[in-house]
């Protein structure tokens, strides 16, 4: 192959071998490997249209399998998401228990989130503590599915078991760094401060403290952890939405916004509020929604807001890199999507494609696509496709980083599971 075809049908050809494949694929020559060395740069120029994700599905024996997907949105035929399985051991999950409101002292379990984030080929995943299934997420586990490389970071000490963190896990561009943050409040209480640590991939410095902050942020029992883009990290507020009794309206508190993290110089601000309330025909605004979250979609920050039985609004973060101008004008809010479905609680959202349709799993098991526009739902899995019990999606892109090459000294690798 590697002498009669030309270059562009060999890169064409790498380009359709699963991805976690193409690592053994270098091994065979120094002319394969040069080829796939720049398959990345390929992808980039000539893939536009195809997406990929990395998701969790539920196993029988209560353990996750790891799954990728790829969305191909000028595909021509029924079928648009690819799902093939992750070559890696079955995660363990890491769950709370939470007691009913209804009087009744009776636990129920709820799965706390398990990704902590994508950047740049790398996953991070929060495991339960000694491998076990527990309640305690951390350590992190930090991976490559490519090149099969992982990293346990160091955990919390054992004075941190009753607490509870929150993570985020991001890349720097500019720097060329991949950094974790933690913030680790003492009790599952909303009223004390975080204490913030920062780790940054390959430095040798393990976990530095940077500061406290008052804010107290959805840790990832939620479904909303942090979310990476464009070299900030971003958490959605256990704020209270009150009332103002003299415009009559519901307005966000301060607790209510949007806290980011800039990976470049570790410093926090506040973003403007996201809309947090509704007009209804009468005129009458009151507080109508269920629940809200945020997510990346279609690579831009994307606040969720349940606003009444069937709809959801999705409102997408827009920022101006005019320094010159003050925070509340240089970013705003804009509606990028209105999901009119019924059972809409059961809906998780992990895609907004460049002609606005919204991509979201129905109760776990059913991919589908709705387009606004026509209020139409198209099923993307109409091979048959069973079994499906997905619980986190979001988006991934391969890549051949290595964790030793980063400079971390603790690298081990995962041995394929067939």
């Amino acid at each position: 192959m590697e002498r009669v075809l030309p270059e562009d049908i060999i890169l064409n050809i790498f380009s359709r071998v699963p991805f976690e494949s193409l690592f053994e694929c270098r091994l065979v020559s120094k002319t394969w490997n040069y080829f796939i060395s720049h398959l990345s740069k390929v992808n980039s120029a000539s893939s536009n249209s195809k997406v990929g994700f990395i998701s969790l599905n539920m196993l029988q024996n209560l353990k996750f399998q790891l799954l990728y997907l790829e969305y191909d949105e000028t595909h021509n035929n029924e079928q648009h998401l690819r799902i093939s399985k992750i070559n890696h051991p079955p995660i363990s999950r890491v769950h709370y228990w939470l007691f009913m409101i209804s009087g009744v002292n009776a636990p129920y379990q709820k799965i706390k989130s398990v990704i902590i984030g994508s950047s740049n080929g790398l996953i991070c995943l929060s495991i339960p503590r000694n491998g076990y299934f527990g309640v305690f997420n951390d350590p992190l586990y930090i991976f490559n599915p490519v090149t099969r490389e992982y990293l346990l970071l160091p955990i919390c000490s054992e004075n941190c078991l009753n607490g509870r963190n929150v993570f985020g896990f991001g890349y720097n561009d500019k720097t060329n760094e991949y950094k974790v943050v933690r913030i680790y409040y003492e009790s599952e209480e909303h009223t004390e401060r975080g204490q913030v640590q920062v780790y940054t991939l390959g430095a040798g410095t393990g976990w530095r403290n940077k500061r406290e902050i008052a804010c107290s942020l959805q840790t990832n029992n939620s479904y909303s952890p942090g979310m990476n883009v464009d070299g900030e990290v971003y958490w959605l507020h256990q704020g209270i939405l009150k009332k103002d009794s003299v415009a009559g309206q519901i307005m966000g508190s301060n607790e209510g916004r949007i806290l980011a993290f800039n990976l470049a110089d570790e410093v926090f601000r506040l973003l403007p509020n996201p809309p947090y309330y509704i007009t209804l025909p009468s005129g009458q605004i009151f507080l109508a929604f269920l629940y809200e979250q945020i997510q990346v979609l279609g690579g831009c920050l994307c606040y969720v807001l349940k606003a009444r039985y069937d709809t959801i609004n999705i409102w997408s973060f827009k920022k101006n890199n005019d320094t010159s101008k003050k925070e509340e004008n240089s970013s705003h809010w804009s509606l990028a999507g209105t999901v009119h479905i019924q059972h809409d609680d059961l809906a998780q959202f992990f895609h907004l494609t460049k002609s606005g349709k919204i991509l979201y799993w129905d109760d776990k098991k059913t991919a589908l696509s709705y387009d606004p526009r026509t209020s139409s739902i198209k099923d993307l899995l109409n091979d048959g496709t069973t079994g499906l019990e997905v619980f986190e999606t979001i988006s991934y892109e391969s890549s051949f980083v290595s964790l030793k090459a980063l400079g971390e000294e603790n690298v081990k690798m995962f041995n394929r599971i067939n």
